[in-house]
């Protein structure tokens, strides 16, 4: 019962849909090099986004990584609707949108097949961007703080 209220409220409240520079799989994929990692290539990768709204954080990379595979699932059928939609204008064939409660989505084999993808949380993304945020507004505050000779 509580997750078709939270269902129904988040299909009444739409909202946009945009590619996010820090979730990009470019600078994942160079993050991870840097790390030590060994990440798939970007050319030819398979990146699940948990919560992707309609993709719009996927349809960038979908589009200039053909050979690589994209998966979207959100808990809004109103949202995948209007993404596939979209897709389906764009002619993307390597982006699919699956409506979805994502804590019910690692049971079974979808398990064994999240653990070979690279993921993204675009509510992770957004707290990583708020935190880069933070750390810049602080050091520009620091830096003017700092210098003052009151």
């Amino acid at each position: 019962m509580q997750e078709n209220n939270i269902k129904d409220t988040y299909d009444s409240v739409p909202y946009t849909s945009n590619p996010f520079a820090i979730s990009s799989i470019f600078r994942l994929e160079a993050i991870a090099k840097m790390s030590g990692f060994e990440p798939a290539p970007h050319e030819k990768c398979r990146v699940l986004e948990l919560g992707c709204s309609f993709g719009g954080n996927l349809m960038m990379s979908a589009l200039r990584c053909p050979d690589s595979e994209f998966i979207g699932i959100d808990l809004s059928s109103e949202q995948i609707e209007r993404g596939s939609k979209i897709v389906e204008q764009m002619g993307i064939k390597n982006l699919k949108l699956i409506q979805g409660d994502i804590s019910q989505i690692a049971t079974g084999g979808a398990a064994e097949n999240l653990a070979k993808s690279l993921i993204i949380s675009s509510f992770m993304a957004f707290i990583a961007g708020c935190l880069i945020l933070s750390k810049m507004l602080f050091l520009k505050w620091a830096k003017t703080t700092l210098a003052r000779t009151d």
